[in-house]
């Protein structure tokens, strides 16, 4: 069921035009809100084990899976949060070793902001930002199918991502019934 944090962000998006990008929470379980608003970006959690290669990566076992009962499907991707280097405020500064949903959205949020960079349409269609990190995430982490459960399109492609703007490569267009033929092609 959708919560009031979810309602807003999906209120935000469709009327102000902002794109979101939120953890799927770290429970093993349900995606947590705002996760389960339909118009915000929600990522979930792997593990690249510190290699370049993407063979051997998995998912991380606490990062939130089941789909909310809103019909949406959740999480929307996934990212590396599992053992992420990341600075402290204390005197050594370089903290080791955080693991989360929460490591995994910045990465997400940073390959959306290039590609809205690079593309000025998809600053204004949060639609066309959420399809175009989606339709980039093409490691497929687990599953036999391209979209799964646990890692939902798959695991993010941040150089596919920030290649998919620019020359107005993405392109919105308002749909109606009457937009399809008797077919329904567009």
């Amino acid at each position: 069921m959708l919560q009031y944090k979810d309602r807003f962000f999906d209120f935000h998006s469709r009327y102000y035009t902002d794109s979101y990008v939120a953890s799927a929470g770290n429970s093993g379980d349900d995606v947590g809100s705002p996760g389960t608003a339909w118009n915000c970006i929600t990522v979930g959690s792997f593990d690249d084990f510190d290699t370049t290669s993407w063979t051997g990566d998995a998912m991380s076992g606490f990062s939130a899976w089941r789909n909310p009962n809103t019909g949406c499907e959740k999480p929307n991707l996934a990212a590396v949060g599992g053992v992420v280097d990341t600075l402290g405020m204390a005197p050594d500064f370089l903290r080791n070793n955080y693991s989360g949903t929460s490591f995994a959205a910045p990465f997400v949020t940073a390959a959306l902001a290039v590609t809205m960079t690079r593309d000025a349409s998809a600053r204004y269609s949060p639609e066309a930002a959420m399809a175009a990190i989606m339709a980039t995430a093409w490691h497929n982490i687990e599953g036999a199918t391209r979209l799964s459960s646990r890692d939902g399109a798959g695991g993010l492609n941040q150089r596919a991502a920030s290649n998919s703007g620019g020359a107005n490569k993405i392109r919105y267009v308002y749909l109606s019934r009457s937009s399809f033929n008797n077919s329904g092609y567009y």
